[in-house]
């Protein structure tokens, strides 16, 4: 637990001022979620993902997704070696330990479609044939909240693979003048060591699949997915998928906690991370989303 402690430390170092943000993606890491970042460029998501692979000893693998990236672009495929006469199968990008997905909705839906087997099964199928990736696997994945032309909005299916959906924001004035500082004379990814392996965060992983949970709060997580599913100003609520999602995060909030039980605690601090990017408004806007989501979240009482 020790390293997991000094990890978190080592990524607020490169990520200031977004102790919330980190937090929330580490558990999301252990509860083995992917992670959708909607923000606008420069706001430290692809620091955040290279700095992470650093600190685990892990292979990130960026890809800038455009209107003509192709599924074989993302998976790979047969390519052809002049010097053999022979086609040899050429994995892609797809296949490391950290995946990430820079602007995601400007790839077509076919592209994006082709992200779905791995997010959901932890392999691609190449030509017919399944490839088991990397045991410790994730896709953190970004898109622009702010452009509109030239993009193609994921689909209900690709948005509820991802656990999560945050914010990075803009950073406090003291804390960019923190940030130029700290970076005037040389990128503070470069300073970063290894703190555990993708053997130990897999050891995580397990452990936190053990982290109790009581059945009376299970049904207070079903109890608010079914307010999100009947809500007048709600078209689209949580998927019996997405509380099962909100479980494995409570449990990882817990386990960072060095709690052995979920308390409502978790299950509250996990509830908007999770609902973001699923519900959908008759008439969406970001600052009347999250006032509905405070209201169903606190419709409920909660169960002591």
């Amino acid at each position: 637990m020790q390293k997991l402690k000094q990890l978190e430390v080592d990524l607020n170092k490169i990520i200031i001022g977004k102790q919330t943000q980190v937090h929330l993606i580490l558990a999301t890491l252990l509860a083995k979620g992917h992670i959708l970042l909607e923000d606008i460029p420069g706001t430290g998501k692809t620091t955040l993902a290279k700095g992470f692979a650093a600190l685990i000893g892990g292979r990130c693998n960026r890809m800038q997704f455009t209107p003509d990236v192709l599924p074989m672009d993302v998976l790979g495929g047969s390519v052809f070696n002049p010097n053999t006469n022979e086609f040899r199968m050429e994995k892609g990008p797809i296949f490391c330990n950290i995946f990430l997905g820079d602007e995601i909705n400007r790839a077509s839906p076919r592209t994006q479609s082709s992200l779905l087997e791995s997010m959901a099964e932890r392999q691609a199928t190449l030509e017919g044939k399944s490839y088991p990736l990397e045991d410790f696997f994730i896709v953190l994945a970004t898109q622009n909240n702010f452009e509109f032309e030239g993009v193609f909005p994921l689909p209900e299916a690709q948005l509820d693979r991802f656990m999560i959906q945050i914010e990075m924001g803009y950073l406090t004035p003291e804390e960019e003048v923190q940030m130029i500082i700290d970076r005037k004379v040389a990128d503070p990814l470069n300073t970063l060591g290894q703190i555990l392996t993708t053997d130990e965060l897999l050891e995580h992983q397990q452990n936190v699949t053990h982290i109790h949970i009581d059945p009376i709060l299970i049904r207070y997580m079903v109890d608010l997915a079914n307010k999100s599913r009947t809500h007048t100003d709600i078209k689209l609520g949580l998927s019996p998928r997405a509380v099962l999602l909100w479980t494995h995060l409570a449990q990882a909030l817990a386990y960072l906690a060095e709690q052995s039980f979920v308390n409502p605690a978790h299950i509250q601090q996990a509830f908007v991370p999770i609902c973001t990017h699923r519900v959908q408004l008759e008439e969406d806007t970001v600052t009347k989303k999250n006032i509905i989501l405070q209201e169903i979240l606190h419709s409920l009482p909660v169960p002591l």
